[in-house]
């Protein structure tokens, strides 16, 4: 999203990447062109020390002591407290990570049901919830999470002039909850609960009230900005959207898993590989035999000339946070 460029290209693709110098990255971009830039984020994976700082005029990663991750509450109180301030024209970055297992936003379902064969929960959830029967009680806390996010965005649109700023809100991913045998995670397959994302632009340059009906991928999010910024944006690019994911967390050199997603088909890669009639099936539970030929060479030509993936390093807090086996 901060480059435009796919992870079979950038050979980034699992958290804990170093990911180098990358100058094409939006905030670096901006900041040559005069922009004040600041970023605030809320994970372990986005740290400067992995890279994510480049560019930045000011960039808050300061969980507190021995904490991997930020409440969304403190990150927005830290962006509103620069904004207070803030020179023009800036570029301003604000990463929740709210929405992410254990849910355990403020105001969640108290007492979780544990009588019956409990969930089979991924791993890094914490020993005392990994008892919980219920997958529809842990719907529910997730439901509360991004409630607790949308409140949170709330406070910051509330502090910005709409008529002259410009605001993106974007995910990076969904989540699958009990469509598929990945239960309360992501990022080890290519379900569209992971990958339909919401996107949403409002400012300057945007037309008011207008929604986009076909697929657009999260590449077209740095373009976006950098084009609304200099005004040669000419709207979202439609057509087909290419997906990857590595097959495995944080191995020396992961395996990749790639799909290719056009309207009404799907297909991804792998051994063997699935395609998804999306129309009469879309909630992919059954691969079909038929009509996904043409795709599947489509997707073989496009990753024709990719790079390998950049190798990442893991470590506890990546571990506790559920990216590493």
């Amino acid at each position: 999203m901060l480059t435009g460029v796919p992870p079979h290209v950038s050979g980034v693709v699992a958290n804990g990447t170093a990911i180098g110098d990358r100058g094409g990255l939006v905030p670096r971009v901006l900041q040559g062109r005069g922009y004040h830039t600041a970023g605030f984020v809320s994970g372990y994976p986005l740290r400067a020390a992995f890279g994510w700082g480049q560019g930045m005029d000011l960039f808050d990663d300061d969980f507190g002591m021995g904490r991997r991750e930020r409440r969304g509450d403190r990150t927005i109180d830290r962006a509103l407290a620069w904004l207070e301030d803030a020179p023009s024209p800036f570029y301003l970055w604000v990463h929740l990570y709210d929405p992410h297992g254990p849910y355990e936003a403020p105001g969640r379902p108290s007492d979780p049901p544990t009588d019956g064969p409990p969930l089979a929960l991924p791993e890094f959830w914490p020993e005392g919830e990994r008892a919980i029967t219920s997958a529809a009680w842990i719907t529910a806390a997730y439901d509360g999470e991004v409630r607790f996010a949308d409140e949170q965005l709330a406070r910051l649109v509330a502090k910005l002039d709409l008529d002259r700023t410009l605001v993106a809100v974007v995910a990076d991913h969904g989540e699958n909850l009990d469509e598929h045998e990945t239960i309360f995670d992501h990022g080890m397959d290519l379900y569209d609960a992971s990958l339909r994302v919401p996107w949403i632009l409002r400012g300057p340059g945007v037309a008011a009230g207008s929604r986009v009906t076909c697929q657009v991928s999260t590449l077209e999010v740095g373009p976006a900005l950098l084009g609304l910024a200099d005004g040669t944006w000419v709207g979202p690019k439609c057509g087909p959207v290419l997906a990857t994911t590595p097959a495995e967390r944080l191995v020396e050199h992961p395996a990749l898993l790639h799909a290719l997603r056009v309207p009404g088909r799907k297909v991804v890669s792998g051994s063997p590989g699935q395609c998804f009639d999306l129309d009469a099936d879309p909630s992919e539970t059954t691969s079909v035999v038929d009509g996904c030929g043409a795709l599947e060479g489509t997707l073989a030509a496009m990753l024709d000339g990719r790079v390998p993936a950049v190798a990442a390093k893991g470590d506890d807090d990546l571990r506790a946070l559920g990216y590493v086996e």
